[in-house]
Order: structure tokens, then sequence, then C-alpha cells
């Protein structure tokens, strides 16, 4: 009987794995197969009809019985044909073959050979020496042998796509060394897309030569520094089906799937990107962004996947240099109808009133998920979390499979805050329920997803223009959430630069303010050091930052905290003003505090739900920062 995954009664089966099969009678013209199960005795061997075991993919168990009992019972198809595999010489196609029933994967095995065979056959010649006769016995007696295991991965466009990795989760500790490979800030990225254009680099001659572009290494781990004789020796192994022989290989450097894989190729990378010929400079803000100060260009890296941001000259001049040292899938640049995505995030370029501009958005990764959860078909919803009392209209607790599910959604809307600063405040909220959901955050979670379907094609847009304008935003809702018990206040920062976001935060402060001067106070700190650190990172790419910094605040006692000369505050026994960052937020060298409308502090929406009337005026708000940008 159908249980719905979303009902209380909902639960998880117990997982049963055939060990082999033992036997097979005939009751009521239905074959049956004695089974044995993994990790439980003989004792416990249960008469299983054909059918279920066909149903749980056993097919394996099924056809070696068969095989050493020829004549006995009727095969069905896909066992017959796993048995005719047996009396096959080619172990390419029996391995082939063993894989598409493992991954249940469509296609025939001649689909699938050349994919297998290159990636098989490219990982041992570029990584692996494969040991014989007594080499191989005295590996496999005395040292830790890995097994390697080939994934399937066939492609959206229909190509097939072969993946040999080691079982890293089986490695042992002396084999790891760094693990910790560094992937570049989201707001690195959107800096590169909303800069202006770069006055200094005369290879640029108009609008149009100034370019950003995105590329793709192929195989990059393959391409790493290989093992030294000071690195600890490792061996593996591979098994290509079931009953295969085992062969059994020295690694010879780092495979997809270790734990230090990431890192060795990050190093690989750097020591090119560094290297005197190619003249980039590493951030030490952000260490995956890379500057050349003779070029101009801007490099970011994020595992394999390369953006950069330049003259269209220096960038064909970037590619073709790397594409010397390491092979590449593509690189392409953005152009008008003609998006690229990049670590998730689709990048596109369109006029809007005869004006250049760039985009981001998720709309196609958002669709899918909607998709997946049956939410394209819903109300309109123009506003996410309108109020407090949904989220708060019913404390009961859920179910099991109701918190599994509450979890994976507020995960996977995380993700999309990266692009959508609109719904950061309502996931920061409903992230506060991740260890004990309720049935009013389960109400309020459905709101936001039908709010995302709502909204599916918003983007950030940023217009082509000269220079580099900051605007800088913080807000707090002082005890906002007391009737939920939170006495602590929620703090929003909001970074644009070219009137595109770059930069959002919201999340509750660690402690309870006395006072909403003391909450919007500890806000300012927040966005002082976000913002230093995102200039930061600005001026190692070459990008010019003015001083002192602008913030934003709709606070009068914040306001004055920040730019009184008289060192006698009353927040004086709250905040120790011997600290750095409360020096960072009263020096004039570096910011100065101005206020704002409360009705046009964009860092608004990120410490408190609001309508949509109130959304929708400082949506203009920030259409009046671009226009007056653009002018």
């Amino acid at each position: 009987e159908f249980v719905d995954k979303m009902s209380p009664t909902a639960i998880d089966q117990e997982v049963y794995t055939v060990e082999k099969v033992l036997d097979m009678r005939v009751v009521a013209g239905e074959q049956e197969y004695l089974v044995k199960w993994r990790g439980w005795k003989k004792a416990d061997c249960t008469w299983e009809p054909q059918s279920n075991l066909m149903d749980y993919g056993a097919y394996e168990s099924m056809a070696e019985w068969h095989t050493n009992n020829p004549g006995r019972g009727e095969l069905p198809p896909e066992v017959k044909e796993i048995v005719m595999m047996v009396d096959i010489d080619d172990e390419d196609q029996k391995a082939v073959a063993a894989l598409l029933r493992k991954h249940n994967a469509a296609g025939e095995v001649h689909e699938w050979m050349e994919a297998y065979q290159s990636e098989l056959n490219g990982v041992i010649s570029k990584r692996c020496r494969e040991l014989f006769g007594e080499e191989y016995k005295q590996v496999m007696k005395t040292q830790k042998v890995v097994g390697l295991r080939m994934n399937l991965e066939p492609k959206k466009d229909g190509r097939k796509k072969c993946r040999l990795i080691v079982k890293g989760f089986l490695e042992p500790i002396e084999w790891s060394g760094a693990t910790d490979s560094p992937t570049m800030m989201a707001s690195t990225v959107k800096m590169l897309i909303a800069m202006g254009i770069d006055e200094t680099d005369i290879s640029i001659v108009d609008e149009n030569d100034d370019a950003i572009s995105i590329g793709d290494i192929s195989q990059a781990f393959l391409m790493a520094k290989g093992y030294g004789p000071d690195d600890h020796v490792r061996y593996v192994k591979y098994q290509a089906y079931k009953g295969g022989p085992v062969r059994v290989f020295q690694l010879m450097g780092p495979l997809y799937g270790q734990r230090d894989a990431a890192y060795k190729w990050y190093e690989t990378l750097v020591a090119w990107l560094e290297d005197k010929a190619n003249g980039f400079k590493q951030s030490a803000t952000d260490l995956c962004l890379f500057y050349n100060e003779t070029t101009k260009m801007k490099v970011g890296v994020h595992v394999d996947d390369v953006i950069t941001r330049g003259s269209r000259h220096q960038t064909a001049k970037f590619w073709e240099q790397l594409a010397d040292k390491f092979p590449l899938k593509h690189w392409e640049y953005v152009e008008l109808d003609q998006p690229q995505i990049y670590t998730g995030m689709e990048i596109g370029k369109e006029v809007i009133e005869g004006r250049t501009h760039y985009t981001l958005s998720m709309e196609h990764d958002i669709r899918v998920f909607l998709e997946d959860y049956g939410m394209t078909e819903v109300r309109h919803i123009t506003a996410p979390m309108p109020t407090k009392t949904e989220i708060l209209s019913d404390d009961t607790g859920v179910s099991e499979q109701e918190h599994r599910d509450y979890r994976a959604k507020v995960g996977s809307l995380s993700w999309f805050v990266g692009c959508r600063e609109d719904i950061a405040y309502e996931v920061s909220r409903l992230a506060q329920y991740l260890a004990a959901p309720t049935k009013g955050a389960l109400k309020a979670l459905r709101r936001v997803m039908g709010y995302l379907a709502t909204t599916a094609d918003r983007k950030l847009r940023v217009p082509r223009v000269v220079g580099n304008d900051w605007k800088i935003y913080s807000d707090s809702d002082h005890g906002g959430m007391i009737k939920a018990g939170c006495t602590r206040s929620q703090t929003g920062v909001f970074i644009m630069l070219n009137s595109m976001p770059v930069y959002w935060k919201s999340n509750k402060q660690p402690v309870t303010a006395l006072s909403s001067a003391e909450a919007e106070v500890y806000a300012m700190m927040e966005a002082v050091k976000e913002s230093r650190l995102r200039m930061w990172v600005a001026e190692e790419a070459g990008i010019e930052v003015s001083y002192p910094l602008t913030l934003m605040v709709d606070n009068a006692a914040g306001e004055s905290f920040s730019n009184a000369t008289n060192g006698h505050s009353k927040l004086r026994g709250v905040y120790q003003m011997r600290e750095a960052r409360v020096k960072e937020l009263r020096d004039e060298k570096i910011i100065r505090a101005k206020h704002v409308d409360t009705k046009l502090n964009l860092a608004d929406k990120l410490t408190k739900g609001l309508s949509h009337v109130v959304r929708q005026a400082l949506d203009r708000e920030m259409e009046k920062i671009r226009r007056d940008l653009i002018g």
C-alpha cells in the first residue's frame, strides 16, 4: 500500500542485501530462490519469488546460481544476458554490461565501450603503474590496497562519460596531505561581473573589448603534480566486475575521489599562474583570485572551472597559454543570447533600454528544484514571508520523514540564496528550525517555495559602466523574534557594486542586545568587517577603492556612535572601545555612517519579513540606483 512520504505515519523500511542464492524451487508455477542475506545467519534464509529479486536488482546472484546449475528453471531475459556474458572473452564488454546493470543506466554495451575504455586506459597510462608477479603478491599481502570504482555519468546532451575514482573513504590516514582546497568567495565572482570597465587597461578600446569568459579544464586532477620520492607510496586495485580479475597498481599521482586530490590540483594550477612567464599574483584575501598587473587580467578559479575578466585580446591570449599547459573542455565569452554557467550560476548579457548589462541568475536550477517537489503550478505569491505569524502558527512537531524532507528543501534554498538576496532572511528563519521543524515552519517553507515559483526568472543586473560605485547598508531588528522564544536580534548587511548586490548576510546576533542602539551598532560593525574584506579583495584585483566608505543606516543612535568625536558614549560599557572593530567603525578615514530613511534601507529585507508593498518600494530604490548610475 502506498504511503505518502509527507505522512506523519511514513516509516523507513530496513534494507536487506542479497549475499548469495543457495537453491531454486517452483511453487504454484512461479520460481522461488533460497536467499542467504548478508549479515544474517543461514537459519534466517528465506524463499523469495523470482519477481522480488528482479524488482530489487539481484540479477547477478540469480545469474551466478543458474550458471552453476545449468538447465534448471526458466531465466528472465535480464538474467539470460548476464549468463551469456560468462562466455564472452572481452573483459571490457563484461565490465560495461555489469556497470549498466549496477547503475540501471540506459544504453547498450557497445554505446558505452568507447567512454569506458577511454577513461580506464587514460587513467592507467597517466596515473598508474601496474604490478605483476611477485610484486603483485607481495603488495596484496603486506600493503594497504584501496579499491577503485568506475562510475557511469551520462550527460544531458547524450554523451557517454565514465569516471574512474578512488574509494576515498577507505584511504588510510597516512595517504592524506592537505585537504582544505580553497574555493572562490561567491562575492568575488559577483565582483568580477559587477566591476566597471578598467580605464587603465590600454587594450580596451571600447565597451565591447571588456569581456567575461568562462572555461573548464579537462581531467584536472589527472593534470595535478604527481607523487614524489618523499610521498607515501599508494596502491590501488580494480575489479571490473564481480568474479573478474583483480588488477593492482601503484598510484603515481592524485585521482578523483581522494581526499587530497583537489588540493594537489589547486597547488599545480597556482604554481602555473604565478610562474614568471604568466605573471599572475595571488590575492592574499581570496586565494582563488589572481591578477596580472601588466595585462590587467583578473582570473578566478573554482577547482577546474575558470572565470576571467579583461580585454578580449588578453583573454584569448590567456586561454591559449592555459591550453598549452592543460587540456581544456571549452572556453567561451559571455555574449548576448549566449549565457555561460559558472558554479551553478548563469551569467548572461542583455541590452536594457539601449544599455548593455550583465545578468546573474539560477533560474534553471530553481525550476528543476520546484519541479522535483511538485511546486511548479502554485498560486501567485508576491512575498515569501510577509509576517512572523505563519511560522509561529503551529508548534506541533513533524514526522521523521517530514523532518528529512524539510532539511533537504532548506538546504537547496540555502544554495539559491547565493543568487537570490530576496529570500536570504526567510531562509535564515527557516534554517533556525532545522533541528526541530514544526507544522508552522512547514507552512512557511511552502510559502517561500511558492514565492520562488512565482519569481523564478528574477535576475541580478548590472550596467556596463566605467569606474566602481560601492553602496553599503546595515540594519538590525531588535528582539524581533521574542514571541518565538528568541531574544537575539537579526543582523542584515547589504553591499552593492555598480547597483548590483554582490554580498548580503542575514543571521541572528550571537548575544541578546539590551537596546536597539546596541543591536544596530553590532550590525554596523558586521557591515564594516564584511565591507573591508570585499574592499581588500577588490584592491588586490586592481580595482580602485575610495575611502572613507559610506555606510547607510536608519538608526540615529548607531550613526551617532560611529561619527561621534566625544568618547563618552552610553555604549562604553557594552562595547570595548579598544577593540579594533570598534575603532574601525569610529575611524572616519575608513567609514562614515550616513542616515537613510528606513523605507530606503536595502538591508531592511534582511532583518524581517516584509509585505509585498514594502518589498516593491525597496526594489524601486534599487532600480533608481541603477538608473542614476547610468544617467
